[in-house]
């Protein structure tokens, strides 16, 4: 399911990695703290919430790879591919459909849950920029992709019902 299409992402990205000459451990570390501070934060207290968080972040962070790899010509267009492939999150959407359809208690929380996930998801996408200060310009040339990851959760939250 999720987990197995997140995996194969995963080795797909390694892959091209390793293909340009670099080692993923290396070309990874400077992220690894922000990383594991992220998971920390966006894991949830629930089960419900925990699936929330999967099928938000992974979709948001998604988006703004794919935003970006645009810019990073054939290595870009690799890096496309594999983020296009199916991410099979849609049987997440589909248990917290069941939950709140169940309990219509879920609505509020994950509702409320999935707003407090796009602040965390827009700080890790904004820290993976490099450099980490912008200029004006290419702040413009960012804040479009911002403008979309927005745009895109809303839909991803209307999608299960959990629109403001």
């Amino acid at each position: 399911m999720a987990a197995g299409a997140a995996l194969q992402k995963h080795r797909a990205l390694l892959t091209i990695i390793r293909d340009r000459g670099d080692d993923p451990l290396d070309l990874m570390l400077p992220f690894r703290e922000p990383l594991d501070a992220f998971r920390r934060a966006t894991h949830g207290a629930r089960h419900l919430e925990t699936m929330l968080s999967v099928h938000i972040t992974a979709g948001m962070l998604d988006d703004f790879y794919l935003a970006l790899s645009s810019s990073y010509g054939s290595t870009g267009r690799r890096v496309a591919d594999v983020l296009r492939a199916d991410d099979d999150r849609q049987a997440l959407a589909g248990i917290l459909a069941d939950a709140i359809a169940a309990d219509e208690q879920w609505k509020s929380l994950l509702a409320l849950w999935g707003r407090r996930l796009v602040g965390d998801t827009l700080l890790i996408a904004r820290g993976a920029l490099r450099p980490q200060t912008l200029d004006a310009a290419e702040e413009r040339k960012v804040e479009p992709v911002f403008t979309d990851l927005l745009g895109a959760h809303s839909r991803r939250m209307a999608a299960m019902g959990l629109d403001a």
